[in-house]
Order: C-alpha cells, then structure tokens, then sequence
C-alpha cells in the first residue's frame, strides 16, 4: 500500500479549515503579548492594551452569563479573545475549531453596520461568542462524537449561512443593546429590496458568496437578523434555542435545517418565507405611505456604479465633484466628474477611505487609502495625486491617517486612528511635520468632520457610548465645543453651505435617512429631503446639492435642487442625555506572559484507515503543525507524515518530515513575504530537501499584480521554481518558469484573454513530461508523457467568456449554482532530451464549466468539459473532464 501523504495531507486541512475560519494577515511576534485568563475567557493582548483588555474580559464574562442562558454552552474550555490594532479595517472573526474570537479595534464608519450600539466591543463580543455557542453546540450522536474526536465535530457549521448570523445578529441586538438589526440602514437595505420587488429566497442567502449583486455577503446578516427577529416575535425566542438544539443534533448532510425548523415551528421553511414576506410586507408598506403624503424630493442619479460608492468633495468653484467607488466586477478608486458635461472619468487606482480634499487651486488632492504597510499591517496613510498628470505620491506611512480637510493653503488636518480611538491631528503639506490637534477617548468617536468656509470652525459628526451620534461645532479661535443635537437620532456627514450659514447633514431620525440643515443666524432646523432610499455625505456645488443615495443597487451620486427657501423647518429637540458611568464589576482573573507551547495541544483527531490525523496551532499562529500516521499491513512498514511552521517575525520557517514505506523525505525551507500590497503580492521559498539519500538546495519566487481602469483590468501571475543537487555523483539542475497575463474590458459578463508561457530547463535527461490534462506543461489534446525531456515549452492563448450567472440552489442552497462560462484555446509546446530534434505540438479546443458551492459553501467546486483535437494527423481528439476546488 503506498500512500500519496502529501495529497492526503491536503485533503484533510482543506477539509477542516473551513470558510471563514482563516486569517490571511500575519499577527507580529515581536511584540510581547499578554494574557488575562477568567473563568471562561483568556484574553490575549500586546502590551500597552491592558486597559482594553481588562474591559473585553469583564464585557465577554457578563456576555457568557446572558447568552448562556440562550444556547447551552456544550463544552468547557476557555474561549479566547485576541485583541488587535494590525488594521484599519473593522472586523471581528470566530473560530470554532480552536474556540477562538478575533476582534479588531477600530470602530466602524459611518456606512458600515451603523451606529446603534452601546460600545463596539460589546457588540462585537456578543455578535462572536454568539458564533461560539451556536456553532460549538452538540447534542445526541454528536455531543458522543465531539468526546471522542475532539472539536473537528460541528455539526452547526452545516448550515445556511443566514441561519448562522441570523444568531448573531439577534444577540448583538436584543444582548447587547443595539446592532444590525435595530439599526436604520440595514433596515433601508431591505426596505428598497422589498421596493424593487427583488426580495431573495432561501437559496440566495445560503452562504457570503450566494449573491452575485449588492449587497453580496452583507445579505445573509440582513435576511438572518430579520427573519429570526419575526421568528422570536411571532413563535417566541425558545424556537430560535430549539432550532439550534435540533440542528446541533443531527448529523449533518444527511438531516437538514429544514427538518429542524418544521420540527421546532410546525411549519416548513417556505411557509416560514412566506410569512416573514408577510411581516415585512405590512410594516413597509405603512412606510411607504408615510413617505408618499410627505411628498417624494425630486433627484437626479448621477452614477450608476452602485455597491460602495462613497466620499464626495466638491471643488471651490463647484465644477466637479471628486468620489470614490468599489465594485467587485470594476477596478477600485478615485473619480473625477465634471458637474458641467457629465463626464466621468477614473483618478487613481486603491481602496479608498473617508472624503478627499481637493487644494484650493484644484490643481492636486490628498486622499486616504489602505494598504499593507508590512506582512503584520493594514493601515490608513495619505496620498496626493496631481489632477493635471495623475502622478501620485505617498505623504505618511502607518499613520492611520484619513479624511483630510485644507485648514489652510499649506496645512491640513485628518483624523487617525490609534488603540480604538480616533484624534484629530494636523500636517504641514511643505515639511510633512504632523502633530496632535485634538484627542478624545474610545467612548467618544469622531465619525467625519468639515471646516468651515472662513476656517474658522469645524462641524464634526461625534459618536458617543451609549449610542448617540449628533452634530457637534468647534470653535478654532477659542476651542470651544458646541452641541447641536442630542438624540437617539444618527446624525452624520455635516459640512458647511458655501456662504457659511448654514451645516448640512445626514439623519434617520424619520426612520430614514434623509438630508437637514441647521441655520446658523436663526438656530433653527429644517428638513431638506424625503426619499424613499436614504440620503448622506451632502456636498454643495453652485445651485445644487450633491449627496449619496441609495437603491436596491448599492450607493450612487444624487443631485437635488440647493434651494433653502423650499426646506421644511423641523423641530429638533436636544435631549438631556445622562452620562452613565462605567459600573465596576469584579471579575477574578490572572494575568501571564503569552506562551505558545501553551496553547498548542491538537483540538481534535480523525480517524482513518488504520491510522489518524491531527493538527493545531496556537491562538497567534506563531507554531502550527499537523501530522499523519498510518500502517501499511502488507509491507508491515509505518507511514508517517509531520509538517511544523514557526513564524519568525517576517520570515516563516518549515519543516516537513514523512517516510511513505520506501523512503524518507525531509525539507527544510524558509519563506520571505517580499512585497505585499492589496494590488501586487511578491514572495519567496528558499529551502533544502533531503530525498532518501539525495540531497537539494530549492527555490521559488512567486509574483501577482492586479491594475486597471476604466479601459482594462490586467491579472499579471510569475513563478520561477529552480533547484539543483548537492549530490556530487549527479548535480543535477532543474528551472522552471510560468509567466501568465489575463486582460478584460470591466462590468459584469465580460469576456477575458490570457496568455500563459512555462519553460523548464534541467541537466537531467527526461525530466519534464508533455501532455495531459495536469500538471507542469499541459496539452490538453495529447496524452500525458506523449515527449519527455530535459527541455520542455508550453505556450497557451486562450478566450474565456462568462454564458450566464445562474446563482440560484436547490432549496435552502445545499447545492448552489453560480454560473457556466466558456472557454476557446490554442496550446502549442514541446519537450526533448534534444532540442532540434524536438517536435512541436500544438492543439485547440474548448470547454465549458460549472462553478458550483456544495454545504452551504463549504465545499466550492468547479466542474469542466472540454474537448481537444491535436493540429497533427495520427492523434484522435480528446474528452476530457476537469474538477477544481471541493475537498
């Protein structure tokens, strides 16, 4: 019995580490990390953070006593908590196998999951334990399982994923005292789908990628938080507990969630549909006609990109309008459109944050955008780019450094972030001198802020715990802070009228988000629009107000008429809202160093033909290893394999031990992240390789780049493979090159062409293999192996063309389908021992694909059918079937 180990290896992580449960960014060993261990939480930390996370373990101990009482705990091993600053973007994570929380913490923009929560870490804690407690849950058969395999038994993980964040999103709203689903733009999200007539089934929300428009992944938070807050109302919260009993229950494939919801509410998950339907249908409608008899504000669309378009910036004499945009089907970045003939045209490439500044000669901007800074950050820094040339030059780096605003001709001020809080800090745009302007602390957030025409005052959108986000005016002269509002209301995106009289701003205090405006001379209120999608981020240009609007399509520029005397005034009322003081509850915890070896034992194993495997990690994945053993009976021999990584600061180095029956195998090999940037990824291997009794020093270097504009999106790939033996019988030397290139027009459906050139060169007779359809040097119409030789060239043109989007499943999206596309080819290639008395080969064909998504996306995988006929005489054309992705 011989045993590809490595292939089995593969199979098996692929397996476990299922989607949505992997870090792609480094966490930096060099700092030194602490621990605070409770009773049922160890909060892991870096030094300087003891504050935060004295207040994460007190937050996730009150947390583990409300929403234990919700869904039973199953197993009694400390939850982890790692708290980290390494990026600008917000995000929290869970991971059920090692029973681990990631929580990121910067707070989230103004358009991001609202504002409705009393503090971010406590919605974020919630939201993740929540994934702890329902995705750990056993019951029955499994609960049996879980004790003797360990945590690779998640029965809950086999789930449609509006099922799973339906769970979350309930606890972070009814525990936690806020969240998605009290919050008035998620709500807008389903209201305009329900507008549009374009409300999606069951199957549509089975998993992040189970949509192919807006709002993509966001979807199943929506649909999950929605449905399961009609589920409580209507058949009571013990329902939501009974499911999850029963889903945790069942052994997964084979008993669906389907049979848990008909057990646990008597009635299927379509008539569960349709009633919910039902439930939104009456409450929209009313709201709708409330709108209707306000009279409907007159606007005109501007963009139609949808998705996240964001950050409009009016030039001083009004003639256009500076915004970035992100749609996944179009190269992300800044635009420039022209107010005056309605031209559009693409500025810069990047993922860009908050508003620009255009300088007072609109002759350049300075704009914030994120990218890594290392292998360990992924921060905010500022930019400026030249409108004339479009040269643009990088101003800071790691400053986590956005929305600029000109306080004069030569300086700026922008907020930063830093360990959760957000500052105000000022730049010289001549020296790049930078300095702190104004701090506050995490319970007070700036959201955005403006300056005034005169430069004289700043308005500011400020939120506050507690979940209060209002309007604030700072004095510069006397540096006195002034409040405008104070509600429950979210009030956000102020900026100044040209003539300074009057601040304009987004608010939903109408349950919709809508534009107002606050008289400075008059102190009065008034309501500029009334629409049915939502309204934010105004700028003024001449005679009209540009903002952001929405529609079941994603964000877009809007324009509406600039004309004070046609607002409605409204009474704004400030309310006096009490400072609740922290309460100091007592917690008994200790506090330690961080030690990997601590946290390294396996979490679970899997059994396998006489044999197992297992893997694990510690929470900081600076060690990680897996291992398979097995016994081969006829040869009465062990098969083994061991992999251990070790992450040295930003190298990673690995180590791989097996023995298959025959041979040893042993490498030792150091990987170096060369350059990493969101748009160009650059690495290296280096290692040796001890194959029985051979020796060999490797390497390989791997480069990915992504550009484009509005004419073209460029995917650029290399790879360069070379190794020789130290063997001095043999010292064979062997490289390989691939080089490969794909160019399309951007939007959706369009078609793609590529080119891909592979060269291999060794000193070692036959040592590369023509044909097949794998492998280094593939021709799809002939045989594997049809030339052998110590030189081998492969060249491929091909047209790839998406036919159609289906993203539709079968019944709740168990199986999913996500689109058929085409593809035509000319390969050409060769291979010898010698090459002038090599033939050259060449062959077309086609195929078509099936992408697919298997367990509610668990299982991704891509089916193909393709045919080739050989340009030669003698060699019949080829069937053949191809299969990516899946286990």
């Amino acid at each position: 019995m011989k045993v590809n180990l490595r292939f089995l290896s593969l199979i098996l992580i692929l397996f476990i580490i299922l989607p949505g449960l992997s870090y792609a960014q480094y966490i930096n060993p060099s700092y030194h990390w602490k621990v605070i261990e409770s009773t049922h939480f160890i909060v892991i930390y870096p030094e300087g953070f003891e504050d935060i996370a004295k207040e994460a373990v007190l937050i996730a101990e009150e947390t583990h006593t409300n929403l234990s009482k919700f869904i039973e705990p199953s197993s009694r091993d400390k939850t982890a908590i790692i708290l980290l600053d390494n990026s600008d973007f917000t995000n929290g994570s869970t991971n059920p196998l090692d029973k681990s929380i990631r929580i990121w913490l910067v707070n989230p923009g103004e358009l991001e999951i609202g504002s409705k929560f009393d503090s971010w870490l406590r919605l974020v804690i919630t939201h993740e334990y929540m994934h702890i407690l329902h995705l750990d849950q056993v019951k029955g058969i499994n609960k049996f399982s879980r004790n003797l395999f360990g945590r690779i038994i998640l029965p809950n993980q086999f789930l449609p994923y509006w099922m799973i964040e339906g769970y979350t999103v309930y606890a972070e709203t009814y525990y936690a005292s806020g969240g998605r689903g009290n919050d008035t733009l998620f709500d807008m999200y389903l209201r305009e789908m329900y507008r549009s007539n374009r409300l999606l089934d069951p199957d549509q929300v089975s998993s992040y990628s189970s949509l192919g428009t807006w709002p993509s992944g966001t979807a199943v938070y929506l649909y999950g938080g929605s449905i399961f807050r009609y589920i409580a109302e209507r058949y009571g919260e013990d329902k939501l507990r009974k499911i999850s009993e029963l889903t945790s229950s069942y052994l997964p494939v084979l008993m669906g969630p389907d049979l848990a919801i008909k057990e646990a509410l008597g009635i299927d998950y379509k008539t569960l549909w349709r009633e919910w339907k039902e439930y939104i249908t009456s409450k929209y409608e009313r709201q709708m006609e409330e709108i209707k008899e306000r009279g409907v504000t007159p606007t005109e669309r501007l963009t139609k990109w949808g998705y996240r378009t964001s950050g409009p910036a009016v030039s001083c004499d009004g003639s256009f309008i500076i915004y970035s945009f992100s749609n996944p089907y179009y190269v992300p970045g800044l635009r420039q459109f022209d107010l005056d003939n309605k031209t559009d045209k693409f500025l810069v490439k990047g993922v860009i944050y908050g508003r620009p500044a255009i300088s007072p000669d609109k002759r350049y901007l300075i704009y914030s955008k994120i990218d890594y800074t290392d292998i360990f950050n992924l921060y905010l820094d500022l930019y400026r780019v030249e409108l004339e040339n479009g040269k643009e030059r990088k101003l800071t780096r790691g400053l986590r450094a956005y929305n600029p605003v000109f306080l004069s001709d030569d300086s700026i001020l922008f907020l930063r972030n830093n360990a959760g809080k957000v500052d105000i800090a000022m730049m010289n745009i001549n020296t790049g001198d930078i300095s702190n302007f104004l701090s506050f602390s995490r319970d007070i957030q700036i959201k955005s802020f403006s300056i005034s025409p005169d430069r004289k005052s700043l308005a500011l959108s400020i939120w506050r715990a507690g979940g209060y986000q209002d309007i604030y005016i700072i004095d510069l002269d006397r540096m006195i802070l002034t409040q405008l509002t104070s509600d429950k209301a979210t009030d956000s995106s102020p900026i100044f009228s040209p003539d300074g009289r009057y601040i304009l701003f987004s608010s939903d205090r109408t349950g919709v988000y809508n534009l107002y405006a606050y008289d400075m001379l008059e102190g009065r209120f008034y309501r500029i629009t009334n629409l049915f999608g939502g309204a934010f981020e105004p700028v003024i240009s001449k005679d009209r107000i540009i903002f952001l609007g929405y529609s079941y399509e994603g964000y877009d520029l809007y324009a509406t008429d600039y004309k004070p005397s046609n607002w409605q005034e409204v009474k704004i009322v400030k309310e006096n809202i009490e400072e609740n003081g922290k309460e100091e509850k007592i917690v008994s915890y200790i506090t330690k160093d961080y030690r990997s070896l601590d946290y390294m034992l396996p979490k679970f194993w899997i059994p396998l033909p006489l044999g197992f495997f297992t893997y694990g990690q510690d929470y900081l994945e600076f060690n990680r290893y897996y291992a398979i053993f097995l016994y081969d009976i006829s040869n009465n021999l062990p098969i083994f394999s061991i992999s251990y990584s070790r992450r040295l600061y930003d190298l990673t180095l690995n180590l791989d031990l097996e023995y298959d029956g025959y041979k040893d195998i042993e490498r030792l090999y150091v990987y170096f992240p060369l350059k990493v940037s969101l748009f160009n990824v650059e690495d290296l291997y280096v290692g040796l390789a001890k194959n029985g009794a051979d020796y060999r020093l490797f390497g390989q270097w791997n480069y990915s780049d992504l550009d484009g504009n509005d004419s073209f999106v460029l995917r650029k790939d290399a790879l360069l493979y070379t190794e020789f033996s130290l063997n001095p019988n043999t010292s064979s030397v062997g490289t390989v090159g691939t080089w490969e290139g794909r160019i399309s027009r951007p939007g959706m459906l369009q078609p793609a062409f590529g080119l891909k050139l592979t060269l291999g060169i060794s000193n070692v007779p036959d040592s590369f293999s023509l044909g097949g359809n794998e492998g280094t040097f593939i021709l799809h119409g002939y045989a594997s192996g049809v030339d052998r030789g110590s030189l081998a060239f492969t060249g491929s043109i091909w047209v790839d063309k998406p036919i159609v989007k289906i993203y539709r499943g079968l019944k709740l999206g168990e199986i999913f389908l996500e689109d058929i596309n085409g593809r035509l080819y000319l390969e050409t290639g060769l291979a010898g021992n010698d090459i002038s008395a090599s033939r050259v080969r060449s062959c077309i064909g086609g195929e078509i694909s099936l992408s697919t998504q298997l367990e509610y996306g668990i299982l991704p995988l891509k089916v193909g059918l393709g045919i080739s006929k050989p340009l030669e005489s003698g060699y019949p054309g080829r069937v053949y079937i191809t299969l990516e992705g899946g286990f």
